[in-house]
C-alpha cells in the first residue's frame, strides 16, 4: 500500500510541476507559453558553434554505431518537439503534449547514449532523470523545456549517484507523447556507461 501511495505521490508532484511556472520564484528567464504552444527557444552562439562542430564530426552524433557499439546523441537533437495543448480527461484539464518531429521518430526503440546531468527523483527507488543542464538551471527550475531532461529507467537498481554528477547514460529510447505522469523522453534499460 505505501508503494502505490508513493507512485500516486510522485504522480501528483509531477502533475503540480507540469502545470506550475516556477520562473516566478527563480532566477532565470521563463519558457513564455502564451496559452497555446510552446516552441524550444532559439539556440545560443555556443550552441551553434557545437551544432556546427556535431555536423562536422557526424560519427560523434548521427553515424550507425558499429556492432556492439551504441549510438551517441546530443541534446540538439531532442529539440525537434513542439507542444500542443490538449484537454487531459483523467485530470479534467489542460496540459502540453509533444509532437515529434521526424528526426525523433527515427531514434524511437533505438538504443543510444546521452552524456548530462544526474537529477534525483527518488534515490530509495532509484529513480533518475538526465539533464542537459545542472540542478539549478534544469527544467523543474524554468530554465528550459521538457526537451532538455530524459527520464531514467535502469536495467538494475543504480548506485546513488549525487546531484549534478556529470555522466554517460545508454538506453532505448521511448518517445512519450501521451503518459503526463512521466517525461516526454524516457530510457528504458539504461545504464552508466563508464
Amino acid at each position: 500500500m505505501n508503494k502505490v501511495r508513493r507512485y500516486m505521490l510522485w504522480g501528483l508532484l509531477f502533475v503540480v510541476i507540469s502545470c506550475s511556472d516556477f520562473s516566478t520564484i527563480c532566477r532565470h528567464g521563463s519558457n513564455n507559453l502564451n496559452g497555446f504552444a510552446y516552441t524550444p527557444s532559439p539556440p545560443r552562439a555556443d550552441e551553434i558553434l557545437f551544432r556546427y562542430a556535431v555536423s562536422k564530426n557526424e560519427d560523434e552524433s548521427h553515424a550507425p554505431a558499429a556492432p556492439g557499439e551504441v549510438t551517441r546523441i546530443v541534446w540538439q537533437m531532442l529539440e525537434d518537439v513542439t507542444f500542443i495543448k490538449r484537454f487531459n480527461k483523467d485530470y479534467q484539464m489542460d496540459f502540453l503534449y509533444p509532437v515529434f518531429g521526424n528526426s525523433i521518430k527515427r531514434l524511437n526503440n533505438k538504443e543510444l547514449s546521452i552524456r548530462g546531468y544526474m537529477i534525483p527523483l527518488d534515490v530509495k527507488e532509484g529513480l533518475y532523470a538526465i539533464s542537459r543542464n545542472p540542478y539549478a538551471a534544469c527544467f523543474f527550475c524554468g530554465q528550459s523545456g521538457p526537451e532538455s531532461v530524459v527520464s531514467i529507467k535502469f536495467k538494475t537498481k543504480p548506485r546513488r549517484f549525487k546531484t549534478d554528477e556529470f555522466l554517460t547514460v545508454k538506453g532505448t529510447m521511448e518517445l512519450n507523447d501521451s503518459n503526463v505522469n512521466d517525461f516526454i523522453y524516457i530510457f528504458r534499460d539504461a545504464e552508466v556507461i563508464k
